[in-house]
């Protein structure tokens, strides 16, 4: 008996929502696993993309690594695998198209073949509550850093200083109340993530009007490409993938790319590229006691600061080039592929209610003939053992089930069954044998085939 089991007894209700919770928490993380798997084909498939895309613009080099984070948000084929898996079976009964490609999904046949004990279960359903208080934390904590890192615009400014506010906004083309002069800031930055604003220290002010412009463009390239938004679902991304190492480089690559993204607009709108290095420089001198919480000019980063000054220093200027934009749409296509093309099962799936217990039931697709198919009422679903109920044992046994030309069961026999539990497999043979099918064709002609068939045994 499971060490679990004893914490609630034989209550029968208890012990459903008991198991309910349990198997919700294994097949989460199943589906998780899937996805994080099919994130990180993506990932190193961008990683090796970007390597092409060294000397391209900072910002398509952003683009290639948005799409990594967008992979992050889109585990719809994750989602899929459990909709289909809990909700959608009855609906989506044998008719889940073709076999996925097996690489893709390493996860599925762990998943569906073997049985989840009740400790491995409970042990699933607290690393979910666990997750989910971390992942809680963190997005609160997000939440109040973005509210709270709004500067408040400085008292004192005198009014040569408004001019010159008044003469940055008008050679940005934007309104007067988007610049502001605060206190609270050591180094440029822009805050707001709804309304984003660019935040100077009243010591920019006093800069050589080329770099204060050089400083105004680099933020109002920030401002445009609405950055503080973009961190925030960065910040959110990683509260939800706390423990997926591969975060920390798409974060960082975002960082890095969405610097020289803005450097380089910065120059292109008429910004010199050395007074845009004097400022990051001073900016870097400046922030290293007090960075900025904020889309900032300056980054401490030695391999990262090194990188803009050297692209700014270069004669060569960052155009897109045809093959940049190809590498681009060839990342955009294979995040179509790994997130919306259906990632089904290769198991069509029926699900039906047996009283006190459910039993699942599955047919493989083993070529391309059309394979066969239980008739719904001729099929007898198998009893939950009353001996297991107390323990509350959950499993899957796989059949090996030969099916004659004419629909019937001739044979079945266990190919997989759950430990210690031999109960599970006579009852899944005992209804199996009982079940009649619509004959596999080839060519329309029926033939006899040989399928597995996957039985789950769960209490209702």
């Amino acid at each position: 008996m499971s060490i679990f089991s004893s914490l609630i007894g034989p209550d029968g209700n208890l012990a459903v929502v008991r198991n309910t919770s349990y198997e919700l928490a294994a097949s989460f993380w199943s589906g998780v696993a899937t996805h994080l798997w099919e994130s990180t084909l993506f990932l190193a498939f961008i990683a090796a993309l970007s390597l092409c895309l060294v000397r391209a613009p900072g910002r398509l080099r952003n683009q290639l690594w948005s799409l990594a984070l967008l992979k992050l948000f889109l585990p719809v084929s994750a989602l899929g695998w459990v909709w289909e898996r809990w909700f959608g079976g009855a609906r989506l009964a044998f008719d889940l198209g073709p076999r996925p490609v097996s690489w893709l999904e390493p996860v599925w046949g762990a998943a569906s073949s073997n049985g989840v004990s009740p400790d491995t279960s409970a042990v699933l359903w607290i690393a979910s509550f666990a997750w989910a208080l971390v992942a809680t934390s963190l997005i609160v904590r997000t939440v109040r850093a973005s509210r709270s890192s709004r500067p408040v615009e400085a008292r004192n400014v005198t009014p040569e200083q408004r001019e010159l506010l008044a003469a940055l906004a008008d050679r940005l083309g934007v309104a007067k109340e988007q610049i502001r002069v605060s206190e609270e800031v050591s180094i440029p930055c822009v805050a707001g993530v709804l309304r984003p604003k660019i935040n100077l220290p009243t010591e920019a002010l006093s800069r050589p009007w080329p770099e204060l412009l050089a400083v105004a463009l680099h933020e109002y390239a920030h401002m445009r490409r609405r950055d503080p938004l973009r961190l925030l679902l960065q910040r959110v991304a990683f509260a939800l993938y706390f423990y997926y190492p591969p975060i920390w480089l798409v974060l960082s690559q975002l960082h890095r790319t969405a610097e020289l993204a803005c450097d380089e607009d910065a120059v292109g709108r008429g910004a010199r590229a050395a007074d845009l290095g004097r400022a990051i420089a001073r900016s870097v001198r400046m922030g290293l006691s007090a960075p900025s919480p904020v889309s900032a000019l300056g980054s401490p980063h030695r391999p990262l600061l090194t990188e803009r000054l050297r692209r700014l220093q270069s004669d060569r200027r960052y155009r897109p080039m045809y093959y940049h934009r190809a590498v681009l749409v060839l990342a955009a296509a294979a995040l179509t592929g790994l997130t919306l093309v259906p990632r089904t099962s290769p198991i069509d799936t029926a699900i039906a209610s047996t009283g006190p217990g459910k039993a699942t039931s599955s047919a493989i697709e083993e070529s391309n003939f059309v394979p066969p198919k239980p008739i719904a009422d001729k099929m007898v679903f198998p009893t939950y053992p009353e001996e297991y109920r107390s323990e509350g044992a959950t499993g899957l046994v796989l059949l090996s089930v030969k099916i004659s030309d004419r629909g019937i069961v001739t044979s079945a026999e266990e190919k997989q069954g759950v430990s210690g539990h031999p109960a599970f497999t006579e009852s899944a043979i005992d209804a199996v044998t009982q079940w009649v099918f619509e004959p596999a064709t080839e060519d329309g002609e029926a033939v006899a085939t040989e399928v597995v068939l996957p039985i789950k045994f769960a209490l209702d």
